[in-house]
């Protein structure tokens, strides 16, 4: 059997070593026309950043295919994947990388097929109704490429990121919390541009010390002041409010702790019991 170091060798390949480019890994599923995007789009974006593209059917060696891509995903600067459809490969080959704090670059047709916990990285998602959506997307890949080179650790989930002690380190204890605070805001605003965001958001995504960061606490007001509000229709309309929670969850799109559910509720009660207050409130 081939020992890994000799099928990493195989993976850079002699174009890569010899111009001492970069190597970005493709991830996709091996089927039209995600083959005809790895050619048409992705590929030039890659190159055109200075980088060689290589996708793991370029380098399957043998049945051991796992190995292969295990191989070929630590020797890769960069990784590429196209999240549309969630293909269940992709997604494996995504988490492997973030494992070992390799950056990634991220598409999609459809922001529904990334997985809520990376909605708090950087994804580009593709209009393929819009006439010039490839020129568009691949301008935006190049410049995204090149910036993840500059600044790799960005496009990692802070989980993933550790700060280390020794005379080189990945990043500082103070750079990585601002990269976990900008990944959570950013899923924040993903997730409120596209209705979807409820205040377990920020209990989903762990933002520690929520209350010392203005900016992010007005965000998670205005969210609760909507989940609020939600459930006051719900009780005036003599509807069980707890089957919101039910619903939102079974969606799987939201996470609510039982502390926000009965905060929310408590507030929800206490406006409809008190109408007085709570015109005041809103006039407020």
């Amino acid at each position: 059997m081939a020992k890994a170091s000799e099928k990493t060798e195989s993976v850079r390949g002699d174009d890569s070593k010899k111009e001492d480019k970069k190597l970005c890994m493709g991830i996709m599923p091996f089927r039209e026309p995600f083959n005809n995007y790895w050619q048409s789009v992705y590929i030039p974006a890659i190159e055109e950043a200075g980088m060689v593209a290589k996708r793991a059917d370029d380098v399957f060696l043998s049945s051991d295919i796992v190995r292969d891509i295990w191989a070929m995903v630590r020797e890769a600067d960069i990784l590429f994947a196209d999240l549309s459809t969630r293909n269940a490969n992709v997604m494996y080959e995504v988490g492997l990388a973030h494992a070992i704090q390799k950056p990634v670059v991220m598409v999609t047709d459809s922001i529904d097929d990334v997985p809520f916990d990376l909605r708090g990285l950087r994804t580009f998602e593709y209009v393929k109704d819009d006439p010039r959506w490839g020129d568009t997307l691949k301008e935006k890949l190049v410049k995204a490429f090149k910036e993840t080179l500059e600044r790799p650790m960005e496009a990692v989930p802070s989980a993933f990121i550790q700060a280390k002690a020794d005379a080189a380190p990945v990043v500082d204890e103070t750079r990585r919390e601002l990269i976990e605070l900008s990944q959570a805001v950013e899923a924040m605003r993903r997730d409120i541009r596209g209705g979807r965001a409820l205040p377990g958001t920020a209990a989903r995504w762990g933002v520690p010390r929520i209350e010392t960061h203005p900016n992010l606490m007005s965000e998670f007001d205005s969210v609760r002041e909507l989940a609020i509000r939600d459930v006051i229709v719900r009780l005036l309309s003599g509807n069980d409010p707890n089957a919101v929670r039910q619903r939102l969850s079974e969606k799987g799109r939201w996470y609510l702790s039982d502390d926000t559910w009965e905060e929310i509720v408590s507030v929800a009660k206490g406006r409809v019991e008190n109408p007085v207050e709570r015109n005041t409130a809103d006039e407020d």
